[in-house]
């Protein structure tokens, strides 16, 4: 039986670089989870967009980090969690694994 990998992502307002990464990782993970930290009201629609467009789990949140990141544990059906920031990469070398 495979493990199953999530993605939980934490997000702002970078819309473009959420989108990017998205698209960037493909099918690599079984499960992908967006949490917005106080997204700006005006990008809320574009975020509906991407998460639709890429098979994204999103929740809106505005608290501190630890309880933020509780939302993917709650949230999640895989076996194993990845979380990144946005500001974080997966090098092509370990998405071949």
């Amino acid at each position: 039986m495979a493990l199953k990998l999530a993605l939980g992502l934490i997000a702002k307002d970078e819309i473009s670089v959420v989108s990017n990464k998205l698209k960037s990782i493909g099918n690599l993970f079984d499960e992908k989870i967006i949490v917005l930290d106080r997204p700006n009201k005006g990008i809320l629609y574009e975020f509906m967009r991407v998460s639709e467009e890429y098979g994204c789990k999103i929740f809106f949140f505005d608290g501190p980090e630890y309880v933020r990141r509780n939302i993917y544990l709650e949230n999640c059906s895989c076996d194993w969690i990845l979380t990144l920031d946005t500001d974080e990469e997966i090098s092509p070398e370990s998405s071949k694994d």
